[in-house]
């Protein structure tokens, strides 16, 4: 998923290569030279994702948390690389995006517990779920 990042980069490049040698005018090769815009809210969509099922899944299977960690390492990286080499300066963007993935985390670690409390105790009196006998 990390590399998703690239895709309107790898998009971009194979693009130039062919439509810059085709420009007939400036203003199309200055449009085929433009690099893509990075997609901020995309990003955070795909992030926000990865985290919640991550924490989801994780009281059940563990290994899912070297996973999350290489997610996270590979998301930092690629957006960092992919946002200073080859995007275009991205317009501003307030806080929203970052408040909605913060916001989203609690609710991420509370359904973690519930799966995992009804996973480890499923006859319990805690777990919701309807007994199978």
């Amino acid at each position: 998923m990390p590399l998703t990042a690239g895709v309107p980069v790898l998009k971009w490049w194979i693009g130039k290569a062919i439509k810059g040698g085709l420009a007939k005018t400036q203003y199309a090769l200055n449009k085929a030279y433009a690099p893509p815009q990075y997609e901020m809210s995309q990003r955070a969509a795909i992030f926000s994702a990865t985290l919640i099922y991550s924490l989801l899944f994780s009281s059940a299977v563990p290994l899912v948390y070297p996973y999350l960690m290489a997610m996270c390492g590979g998301f930092l990286l690629m957006d960092r690389l992919v946002l200073a080499q080859f995007c275009a300066t991205p317009p501003r963007y307030r806080g929203r995006i970052c408040a909605f993935v913060i916001h989203s985390v609690p609710l991420g670690v509370l359904m973690h517990f519930a799966l995992g409390t009804c996973w480890a105790f499923p006859k319990s009196q805690h777990c919701l779920m309807p007994r199978v006998e």
